[in-house]
């Protein structure tokens, strides 16, 4: 109890609770040293519940025979699942309202935050039996004012409700899971065998302090203040500004909150951004930032220009944070901690998997997501979260599902005083407002010029700057009636690059590039280099192709720029990625994607660009009869539709960046149509409120600043499943709306034999996981598959057979091809 109290005191003074202790400090009466004093006088009594028969019992030996002769144990012979946590609140709500410590709501909500240290746990709780229970309740006053003496938690009166509402509740929980995992884990060490308590407090606290630096929770060095923003990017001349970036520095950001970032591509966005994090990082007090982005690749390209820029300032590189991450870490471990929640514990607290309460982190948006998810220690997001700036990079990118979670997210943010940046290239106006309202922002019209910043102070004020544009840009927009028709489409694309140039072909869906690779590969000359580039490789093979995209085609390119060459992919190369083309032939998508897409041609200002190439070309693909097909179940048909009909007009089929832009998103998003389009738009309408329906149901209530969500939930499962099942990569929360994939390892028969043995061993997860890849796959498994365990639980371990095939089940075959990607092929379909 007194090691989980020290941990609190350090964890408030020097690591993720700093943010909570700013808050209480500003919106309450008690001194700094009354908060820690607090805060660690709670963490000690988490586990209080244990003094109790049927807890000290479990271990079913000598312990219950020594309590049976001394009279302390009584069985009643009903057997249940006794949970010590539910009765810790039983306990001090009894003890407190005794004496008086705290008043009656927030005695619930103290109480009921101490309940929920172990999440997604389902048992009872009970008394002694009365024969005994006046001597455990005089053992369990002894140790409550033991912890009140040790740790003088201060007095309170009546009025202070910030200790009842949702942001400090999460925020206590998250530092009590913490303080106990430390106090418990193995960085834990106190060599003593002195019974004096004022020496073991002593080497406690000395203790705390080294267990809390060991894992890493201590903020390492502060991010530099920049007095202008040339001092932080020295790599950019003044002369060379961008008007964005130029705006960014003259704003004050004292007491801004939100700011969203509405610019095309090439305006420098994302230097902007992290120098306003920065400057907001200041003005809020926060120590570090997180920036979320749509994909691990993007995620992984984004990381490397961090930690160069963390390089120039003599900073420690920040933490990569996906899903598959983990895999560059060298320090992953499986850890046998002989705790109850050791599994979770080995997890959070190991190196990498610690990254959302790391000072500087990059990864994908959906670990930011997952803060505002029901999921089993979610909290702990929250509070990394909540010391630091939160940048969402392409936040125009996620459909109704995603954005849904992301509006609750920021809810939580306004909640926990978690300032956020938000970046779009394309954003429509209607999802603008509701993403700045849920942030809180007041009454306000959007602006319609372009670029620009919109920024929302902490009283909910809105105000909007319009800026110039650096970069103008005409893109030349040209309708082909050839979607579906793949002998034309390669013919187009070998046309485009025959006198050479680099040439983007982007199909909307795997299977469009596994059959159109063949193809391409006949039609073009020899001397044009094809790459095919999509999601469905294994990890190893995916960073191969991804280092070789950029190095090809990136802006360091250089000398290594193809001349001749076609990169076939699918959207994975449309958000963040910074790739340059010549040319592009897309499939049709929504028009603010065609944007997105279109900003990777010419992309690069001094890219030397072959003769008969003097303008950005992008060739939209589209059915001869409106009929969609696959690519219909990934975009809304009318906005397919519409999008057509608008780049049909020859006003339209030239658009210009900056100045057309925003015109262009309005008129395809503009739900006044005509009467026949009414039908289609209730449609979509229908199909957006049931994703957002969908997303409700997994997320957190929104923040009340009065009531603690938990107390009106008893009975119900509050915090399920969880994000950290003992595995560094898997996630059974579902963050996209259509997450029914899984991870699953095509092994050779040696690497499956060695994954069988020893799935603790982590070089050898590491070289399964790089041969793994997410997979959407109907049915069960057949009895050849194998369940991964430990390191690897989450994963579906196949084997490769004789005939050079993996068998998921008696109807699906699974080909691993390295050219063209991974290929499910259904029994008599081959």
């Amino acid at each position: 109890m007194i090691d989980a109290g020290m941990c609190a005191c350090v964890l408030l003074r020097r690591g993720p609770g700093k943010a909570l202790l700013r808050r209480l400090l500003k919106e309450t009466k008690l001194t700094c040293r009354e908060i820690i004093n607090l805060a660690a006088y709670l963490a000690s009594l988490h586990d209080i519940g244990k003094c109790h028969p049927e807890f000290q019992r479990q271990d079913c030996g000598v312990l219950t025979e020594e309590l049976k002769n001394a009279g302390l144990f009584f069985s009643s012979g009903r057997r249940f699942h006794f949970r010590h946590e539910f009765y810790s609140e039983k306990i001090l709500k009894r003890i407190w309202k005794k004496e008086e410590l705290f008043p009656e709501d927030i005695a619930e909500t103290l109480a009921r935050v101490l309940s929920l240290h172990h999440q997604g746990k389902n048992g009872e709780s009970c008394s002694p039996a009365d024969k005994i229970k006046e001597k455990w309740e005089s053992a369990q006053e002894v140790l409550e004012n033991d912890m009140r003496r040790i740790f003088h938690p201060p007095t309170f009166g009546e009025d202070m409700g910030i200790f009842e509402g949702d942001a400090f509740a999460v925020s206590l929980m998250a530092i009590v899971i913490l303080s106990d995992w430390i106090a418990s884990g193995p960085h834990f060490e106190i060599n003593t065998d002195s019974e004096d308590e004022k020496t073991y407090i002593r080497q406690a606290r000395h203790a705390a302090q080294k267990a809390v630096r060991a894992c890493g929770l201590t903020a390492p060095r502060e991010f530099p203040q920049p007095d202008n923003f040339c001092d932080m990017w020295p790599m950019i001349p003044r002369d060379s500004l961008r008007p964005l970036q130029s705006e960014c520095e003259k704003t004050d950001f004292s007491d801004i909150r939100l700011l969203l970032l509405e610019a095309p591509m090439g305006e420098g966005k994302t230097e902007a951004a992290i120098y306003a994090a920065a400057r907001m990082m200041a003005g809020a007090g926060k120590d570090g930032f997180y920036i979320a982005l749509p994909t691990s690749a993007t995620s992984n390209q984004m990381h490397g220009r961090v930690n160069e820029l963390f390089a120039l300032h003599g900073l420690p590189p920040s933490r990569l944070l996906h899903g598959m991450a983990w895999l560059a870490d060298s320090t992953a471990q499986d850890n046998n901690t002989n705790f109850e929640e050791s599994q979770y514990v080995s997890q959070w607290l190991m190196p990498l998997r610690r990254g959302m309460l790391s000072q500087y982190a990059v990864g994908t948006v959906d670990q930011a997501m997952l803060a505002a998810m029901r999921i089993k220690y979610g909290v702990l997001r929250l509070l990394g979260l909540s010391d630091k700036v939160l940048i969402i990079d392409e936040i125009h990118a996620y459909d109704a599902y995603m954005s849904s979670i992301i509006e609750r997210l920021l809810q939580w943010c306004r909640a926990l005083d978690i300032p956020v940046v938000l970046l779009s290239a394309t954003l429509p106006s209607a999802k603008k407002k509701k993403m700045l309202e849920a942030y809180g922002a007041g009454d306000f019209t959007s602006l319609s010029g372009y670029p620009l910043l919109t920024s929302v102070d902490s009283f909910g004020n809105v105000r909007q700057t319009t800026v110039d544009a650096f970069i103008r840009r005409k893109y030349d927009f040209k309708i082909r009636r050839i979607m579906g028709d793949n002998k034309a489409i390669a013919n187009l694309a070998a046309e485009k690059v025959k006198d050479g140039g680099c040439l983007c072909l982007l199909m909307d869906t795997v299977r469009g590039t596994q059959e159109l690779y063949p193809l391409l590969k006949e039609k073009l000359t020899e001397d044009t280099e094809l790459i095919i580039f999509h999601a469905r490789f294994t990890a190893e093979r995916r960073n191969d192709i991804e280092k070789e995209c950029i190095e090809k085609f990136g802006k360091n390119a250089g000398g290594r720029r193809l001349k001749k060459a076609v990169l076939l992919c699918t959207q994975v190369v449309e958000q963040s990625l910074d790739l340059d083309f010549d040319v592009m032939i897309t499939q049709t998508a929504p028009i603010d994607l065609l944007l997105q897409r279109a900003g990777r041609v010419f992309r690069h200002v001094g890219t030397v660009r072959p003769l008969h190439i003097d303008h950005p070309e992008i060739y939209v693909l589209v059915p001869r009869s409106r009929e969609y097909g696959s690519v219909g179940k990934i975009y809304f048909p009318l906005l397919l539709d519409r999008t057509e009909e608008f780049l049909s007009h020859s006003e339209n089929s030239n658009i210009r960046v900056p100045e057309d832009m925003r015109k262009s998103i309005e008129e395809v998003y503009n739900e006044k149509g005509m009467m026949e389009e009414l039908e289609e738009w209730g449609k979509k309408a229908f199909s957006e409120k049931l994703q957002e329906a969908q997303a409700q149901s997994v997320t957190l209530p929104e923040p009340d600043p009065e009531y603690f969500f938990a107390l009106a939930m008893r009975g119900s499962t509050i915090f399920s499943g969880g994000d950290e099942e003992g595995s560094p990569f898997f996630m059974s929360a579902s963050t996209r709306a259509d997450a029914d994939s899984r991870r699953v390892a095509l092994l050779t028969p040696e690497l499956f034999e060695k994954a069988e043995a020893s799935p603790q061993d982590s070089s050898i997860a590491r070289d399964v996981l790089m041969r793994s890849v997410s997979l959407r796959l109907e049915g069960d498994p057949s009895g050849a598959a194998v369940e991964g365990e430990r390191l690897l639980k989450g994963c579906l371990l196949l084997c490769r057979q004789s005939d050079g095939l993996y068998y998921f089940n008696n109807s699906t075959i699974i080909i691993n091809d390295d050219t063209v990607g991974i290929k499910i092929i259904k029994k008599g379909v081959m």
